[in-house]
């Protein structure tokens, strides 16, 4: 699909998604010569906010806010390791914020999860909120998941 169809099916500005496409944050997009093409369902991909001394708390985050946007996120985009993406994706499933989907990660139009009620209930709350909420959680919690990332950090 073009730029215009992509921008019409998904109430996006035709400017966001020409930069959008120039920053390669379109998931398959390719350029052939002055042409756009889009894949069908192609997502958007998250932009992390770059910070310091990120923890298991702020990944969670990020990847409850990517798929409360319905953008696309994998170790790369999130700038962790695969094992601190595993270990963030094993301790939001386990905490009920995320599940996995119906449609398979395919890199292009599906990371393999969905926001449950509960994630999309943090992420009405915003970020502060949630990441008390998971902080009283990640008190009691002693999972695999949290040690393997903390001694990863």
């Amino acid at each position: 699909m073009s730029p215009a169809e992509y921008s019409k099916r998904y109430g996006k500005n035709s400017g966001s998604v020409s930069k959008l496409l120039k920053a390669g944050r379109v998931r398959g997009a390719r350029k052939t010569g002055n042409t756009w093409e889009i894949p069908e369902d192609a997502l958007i991909e998250y932009a992390v906010r770059k910070k310091k001394n990120r923890n298991l708390g702020d990944i969670i985050w990020d990847i409850v806010e990517a798929l409360s946007h319905f953008q696309y996120f994998d170790a790369e985009v999130l700038m962790v390791s695969q094992a601190q993406l595993e270990n963030a994706i094993e301790v939001a499933v386990s905490q009920g914020f995320i599940e996995e989907s119906s449609m398979p990660n395919n890199g292009i139009t599906s990371c393999g999860y969905k926001l449950t009620t509960v994630g999309v209930e943090a992420c009405e709350h915003k970020k502060l909120a949630f990441l008390k909420q998971f902080a009283e959680i990640m008190g009691s919690y002693s999972g695999a998941a949290a040690r393997a990332f903390i001694e990863e950090s």
